[in-house]
């Protein structure tokens, strides 16, 4: 039996034994944590994929937000600009409370376009010459010529360039001015019918009235005729026809190439500023202000109307400027319209608006002038070119631009 006997292991084997028992354990338990650390990476890594899938949706979202922001600005400008053509196709055709309804709806749309606050602010003014249009035909219906011209006379200093109802007022105003004329003219022969009669009276002191009264009804006779008579009160009163006659009669041919020229340059402007076409209005209006300086002095009823216009297309070139990111030439159309006409809304605002834009310029100018000097100077010089001499923006810019100088040539 002891033969059977298992033989005794020695120390040594068997802690050789619980040294591969104990590297068991540990290859197991570096294997356990192998596994574990894989799973945690893994899980991690899914997070990780998750977290950026979770980004890219977040950005399709944001930038199919602003795509559908995009699209409905697009939108909003599409059906104003409708509604503006509306309002355009209403205006031409007198209906101002059409247009002014049209107008109302694309200001709904897009609050912040200077071009629809102007037409605002013109179909206010033509409403005006419209009330100013019905009162004075009121008035002529009645025989109140006096009234007549006083209404329109008043009308005219408010009166907007190329007005839809200039020209009816003019042929009121005319009309009435025609019909004082002739009363007056009565009047005066009437009076001095009354004066011979008295001459005839035995008592001195009717007859020396009687010859006073003779005095100023013939003067006011002459007087009366001369209006009637000078070619260029005719023109100034707007009366080319009766201008045109007695220029004939004192065949003054060169005056009377002038009036025809006169008013062929003006249908032209008025035509084209009514089609808002600059390039063919700016040139035959300006030669129908020469002409009618020279023809009546500038004191015609055409004068206001003219410059007026003109204002309204420098004030439109202006526009194509800036369109054009032509800054500091849209900025001196503007100031030319202004000059013009001073109540030229749309200049107005739009410098107004190029004020602040240079503004922003030169505070973006101060904080590139270190580290880009010569962004800064072009900046710089922008404002310059839009802004006037004497503004507090144009003074900074130039002291800037002189400092950026300075700093480049001591590089």
């Amino acid at each position: 039996m002891r033969g059977l006997q298992k033989p005794r292991r020695s120390a040594a084997v068997r802690a050789g034994e619980r040294g591969d028992i104990s590297g068991g354990v540990l290859a197991v338990l570096a294997l356990v944590m192998c596994c574990v650390v894989g799973a945690v990476g893994y899980i991690g890594y899914r997070q990780f994929e998750e977290n950026a899938m979770l980004m890219r949706e977040i950005t399709v979202v944001r930038q199919d937000l602003q795509r559908a922001k995009r699209n409905q600005a697009r939108l909003r400008q599409g059906q104003a600009a409708v509604l503006l053509q509306s309002a355009a196709d209403a205006y031409r055709d007198q209906r101002l409370q059409d247009a002014s309804m049209a107008l109302v709806q694309a200001l709904s749309l897009t609050p912040e376009r200077a071009d629809l606050l102007a037409w605002q602010t013109r179909l206010g003014e033509e409403q005006k010459m419209q009330d100013a249009l019905r009162k004075a035909q009121k008035a002529s219906d009645a025989g109140r010529h006096v009234e007549v011209v006083k209404l329109i006379s008043e009308a005219e200093m408010e009166m907007p360039g190329g007005s839809l109802f200039a020209n009816a007022l003019m042929r009121l105003k005319r009309k009435s001015q025609a019909a004082l004329w002739t009363k007056s003219m009565t009047s005066a022969k009437a009076m001095l019918q009354r004066a011979k009669k008295r001459r005839r009276d035995r008592q001195p002191e009717a007859k020396e009235e009687a010859v006073k009264m003779e005095e100023m009804a013939r003067n006011m006779i002459k007087k009366l005729e001369e209006e009637r008579d000078d070619p260029r009160t005719c023109f100034n009163a707007g009366k080319l026809t009766d201008a045109r006659v007695l220029l004939k009669k004192a065949r003054a041919k060169e005056k009377l190439e002038a009036v025809d020229e006169f008013e062929r340059m003006y249908r032209q402007g008025w035509v084209a500023h009514q089609r808002r076409n600059p390039s063919r209005a700016v040139p035959a209006l300006s030669n129908a202000r020469r002409l009618d300086r020279e023809i009546g002095g500038g004191q015609s009823v055409y004068t206001m109307q003219i410059a007026r216009m003109l204002g309204n297309m420098r004030s439109l070139l202006g526009l194509y400027a800036l369109s054009q990111s032509r800054y500091g030439q849209a900025a001196s159309h503007f100031r030319s319209a202004l000059v013009l006409y001073p109540r030229q809304s749309m200049s107005t605002l739009q410098l107004q608006a190029l004020r602040k834009r240079a503004k922003s310029w030169l505070q973006e100018a101060e904080q590139r002038k270190t580290a880009e000097p010569k962004a800064a100077g072009a900046l710089a010089q922008r404002v310059l070119f839009v802004v006037e001499g004497d503004d507090e923006l144009a003074q900074k810019a130039q002291k800037l631009l002189s400092a950026v100088r300075v700093a480049k040539s001591s590089n």
